[in-house]
């Protein structure tokens, strides 16, 4: 994510649910000592919106997903696993406003969704 060498910080996403912690010092951190635990699998799974193209994804995460308070109840329904083993979801906020719906228009005619 980000490594800031001059003042020895780092930002460190978390896989179980894929929040960041930013800026960690370096005596935050240390070396996962048990072999094991490396080669278990990872408890995220990767997903994507349904229906929605990579560049418009990435625009639903930066305008409308990584700003849903951690409060709000949303509905997560998984449709398959693609050809790239990534869950596709829809993604239905509390207001039943259907996110994927918001981005599913071309690229080059896509309007922001706030």
């Amino acid at each position: 994510l980000n490594i800031d060498h001059e003042l020895q910080r780092y930002d460190v996403q978390c896989i179980d649910y894929g929040y960041v912690r930013p800026a960690l010092e370096e005596k935050d951190l240390f070396r996962l000592k048990d072999e094991e635990i490396l080669q278990r699998e990872p408890l995220a799974q990767p997903c994507r919106l349904f229906g929605v193209s990579f560049n418009n994804q990435r625009l639903a995460n930066e305008e409308i997903i990584r700003h849903i308070p951690a409060s709000e109840t949303v509905t997560i329904i998984a449709q398959k696993i693609n050809e790239q083993n990534e869950m596709l979801v829809m993604l239905i906020r509390a207001n039943n406003d259907i996110v994927n719906d918001l981005y599913q228009v071309s690229d080059s005619s896509r309007c922001s969704a706030l």
